[in-house]
């Protein structure tokens, strides 16, 4: 058998990297801006408010608007869109760092640490402005991205 493969010369280190460059290639990751999530958000809010309407004359509950928003908001983020309504409208979207989907269970999660961001005074969202990747609170707890979505496009 011929093990020089093992030992790595110069040229077979060269043609690893070109073959991983290949099947890997280096992608670049566009964080969504401010103002655009901030346009998502209003636009979110009006469709959730609309639901809320309906299913609240439907079904008198009290806690009707948290558990639309609640839906609202997870079941979007988890299907292959990875993005609600106002988001797809604003051309962002959720994801990991490697640009998966998030599971339900995370959406959940960062859904729900929205609150957290709420109730301390906004501050949970204010950390959007001091972390270059654009993250708040929420994001950061669930592990997630907002980006757009020329995201994880190949760089030439």
């Amino acid at each position: 058998m011929n093990f020089h493969f093992f030992l790595a010369p110069k040229r077979d280190k060269e043609m690893v990297d070109r073959i991983r460059s290949t099947i890997f290639p280096e992608r670049k990751m566009c964080f969504a801006s401010v103002w655009e999530r901030a346009a998502a958000l209003v636009i979110d809010a009006f469709f959730v408010l609309l639901i809320c309407v309906i299913a609240s004359s439907v079904i008198s509950a009290p806690y009707v608007a948290l558990a639309t928003a609640w839906l609202y908001e997870c079941l979007q983020v988890c299907s292959r869109h990875q993005a609600t309504l106002g988001q797809r409208v604003m051309g962002i979207k959720l994801c990991h760092a490697e640009g998966g989907h998030l599971d339900f269970v995370e959406a959940s999660l960062r859904h729900f640490c929205k609150y957290i961001s709420l109730f301390t005074a906004l501050s949970g969202y204010l950390l959007i402005l001091l972390e270059p990747k654009r993250r708040c609170l929420h994001d950061r707890i669930a592990q997630a991205y907002v980006v757009t979505y020329d995201s994880f496009a190949i760089t030439a």
